[in-house]
């Protein structure tokens, strides 16, 4: 074999050392832009982080307004009430207004007056009134002789207590009769006339026998101030000279059991009434009758 000229081996490895560098530079052309990739890749890896994130915070949300629907619906289904927060002030106690006492009215007098009447004797109230002080009621007693009126007062009058003396009667047909009851009060007991009895008809005055209509009376003067006064009259209309019956329906002795019965005690103390002066509200009488 013959030997290899150095000439030849260099002509014929200059065709493979190009084939490598065409290669190699191939090669080079062909690798990816890592820096490119590697920008998409993190862009994408922060896209799916906050995707999963957002679906956490979604379900999260959604857990917690299910809940709150929930105790919301159990809460108005059973009526209960939900519980206060923690820390919060304590509500309010309502304050409750004392008991005011009731205010003395008509119908007040009318029934226990009507309770206490004669048997026999009966009551029709037309005239229930009041003003500042207390309260009052007018009507008209009947019994087998006939009819008289009836008027009653229940009032405050303070210290003003000047005529619960009686006056002088001397030389006239009237009657005048102070007492102490029970409880200490100063009753006084009256026989007179509309236009009261005088020993005289001077300036006008009605004389001995009085004019008018004869009224029996009973006035009750208590220790703080309240007055009770109890009439009766032989006449069934006001301020009317004829008699309609021979005496008042009430004798002195009936009107002075009336006002010094205990019943008068459960009424409540006179003083502002509860309503304005004038007839009953729907215009009609009371009728009372003691059998």
């Amino acid at each position: 074999m013959s030997a290899t000229n150095p000439e030849q081996q260099s002509a014929a490895g200059a065709p493979e050392a190009e084939l490598v560098a065409v290669l190699r530079a191939s090669a080079q052309a062909l690798q990816p832009p890592v820096g490119d990739l590697a920008a998409k890749g993190l862009a994408r890896g922060r896209r799916m982080r906050h995707t999963r994130r957002a679906g956490l915070v979604g379900l999260t949300a959604a857990a917690v307004a299910g809940l709150v629907v929930g105790a919301v619906a159990v809460t108005g289904d059973t009526g209960s009430e939900r519980p206060a927060a923690v820390g919060a002030p304590p509500s309010p106690t309502a304050q409750q207004d004392p008991p005011t006492q009731r205010e003395l009215t008509s119908r007040d007098l009318e029934r226990v007056v009507s309770e206490l009447l004669p048997q026999g004797v009966s009551v029709n109230w037309d005239k229930p009134t009041h003003d500042d002080n207390g309260a009052s009621a007018q009507g008209v007693l009947t019994d087998a002789e006939g009819s008289g009126q009836i008027y009653v007062i229940l009032e405050d009058r303070g210290s003003e207590v000047s005529d619960a003396t009686c006056p002088d009667m001397t030389g006239t047909a009237a009657t005048c009769v102070n007492s102490v009851l029970a409880d200490g009060s100063t009753l006084r007991l009256e026989k007179n006339w509309e236009y009261p009895a005088t020993a005289s008809t001077a300036d006008g005055k009605a004389g001995a026998e009085g004019s008018g209509a004869q009224i029996h009376s009973a006035h009750v003067f208590s220790a703080d101030g309240t007055s009770l006064y109890l009439s009766s009259s032989d006449t069934s209309a006001e301020k009317v000279d004829d008699a309609t019956r021979p005496a008042p329906v009430l004798s002195l002795a009936q009107v002075k059991a009336i006002v010094s019965d205990p019943a008068w005690q459960s009424l409540p103390a006179p003083g502002a009434p509860d309503g304005a002066w004038g007839a009953r509200p729907d215009g009609a009488s009371q009728g009372t009758t003691r059998n």
